[in-house]
């Protein structure tokens, strides 16, 4: 059941797949559960046609996780692992979150960006952290998840204060935004225990990002290697 869904992961999300292989091996169904259910979600906004249908999706994102069942194989890794008991407030913060993708306005300002990038990035980070460490506090992983999110940040994301700035400018901003996180996150990562990394590592790929380098998925699985020995990104 599980590889199937480990592929289409592997396709769609290589970096985050690349970190699940850190894991200790009865721990990767949940972490793929996890971020093909992230994919899934993420997806609705431009499958839909209406906001009204997206809501009716997340709707039913929402009842079935509510209910536990494995109507789809996101959440049959997630309930068979075990994973969705720890996950669940972490999940169901991150389906309330993409109701903000069906509005078709950008966000007002920067504030309202992070917000929307801890409840997203924020809170798949923090799940898949404490499902596998299970002690993890959300703070150690906050800012990683910020850097991550900026890193791999799309312009239709943009709120609308740096859409109306000069855009060299606003790409330094950016860039120095993502750096700055990824310097906090440093810090916080003090408090997380080594088994959690892997559900972070792939951060150790933000400067190669956010300097516009074209990293290789050799050059990817090293740097990934390296931040997992040492457990710094």
């Amino acid at each position: 059941m599980i590889e199937p869904l480990d592929q289409q992961v592997r396709g769609a999300d290589p970096d985050r797949w690349l970190s699940s292989r850190f894991a200790a091996q009865d721990k990767r169904g949940g972490l793929i559960g996890l971020y093909a259910l992230d994919l899934e979600l993420s997806r609705i906004a431009a499958q839909v046609s209406q906001p009204l249908l997206g809501e009716m999706r997340l709707a039913w994102w929402r009842e079935e996780v509510e209910a536990q069942r494995t109507s789809h194989p996101a959440l049959a890794a997630l309930v068979e692992s075990g994973a969705l008991g720890v996950m669940r407030p972490f999940v169901e913060r991150l389906i309330e979150a993409h109701h903000a993708d069906l509005d078709p306005d950008p966000f007002a300002d920067e504030a309202a960006l992070m917000h929307w990038l801890d409840e997203t990035c924020g809170s798949v980070m923090a799940a898949a952290a404490a499902w596998l460490a299970h002690t993890v506090e959300e703070r150690a992983t906050r800012n990683t998840a910020r850097a991550w999110g900026l890193a791999t940040l799309s312009p239709d994301r943009w709120p609308a204060t740096w859409r109306e700035a000069d855009p060299v400018e606003a790409a330094r901003h950016l860039r120095s935004q993502t750096l700055g996180a990824l310097e906090a996150a440093r810090t916080e990562l003090a408090a997380l225990p080594d088994t959690a990394f892997p559900a972070l590592a792939h951060a150790t790929l933000v400067p190669g990002y956010a300097r516009g380098l074209a990293l290789t998925p050799l050059g990817k699985r090293a740097r990934l290697l390296w931040a997992v020995i040492r457990g710094r990104l």
